[in-house]
């Protein structure tokens, strides 16, 4: 199955977590907090970058979707097919 899209919230907090965990020496669940107040404080403006991005990746899942609905499978991001298996031996 195609990986879900995300929302502009998760593409921020994945941008901005170990930022915010460097500047302040923090651990992942107090930056994380930290990113959400201040993601709750960005204007709508400077919310538009993680939309268009939130909406890129929608358009992204929903492709990957109908192609395997309709072909049994799906490109992955790197181009191969989510069919193709790789063995490490």
């Amino acid at each position: 199955m195609p990986v879900r899209a995300q929302v502009s919230y998760q593409i921020y907090c994945q941008e901005n977590l170990e930022k915010i965990m460097a500047k302040q020496d923090l651990n992942k669940n107090e930056a994380s907090s930290v990113c959400s107040q201040v993601w709750e404080k960005l204007t709508d403006k400077q919310k538009q970058k993680y939309e268009k991005l939130s909406q890129d990746d929608t358009l992204r899942y929903n492709k990957q979707v109908c192609s395997l609905q309709q072909n049994g499978y799906f490109l992955k991001e790197d181009g191969t097919k989510s069919t193709d298996w790789v063995l490490n031996t």
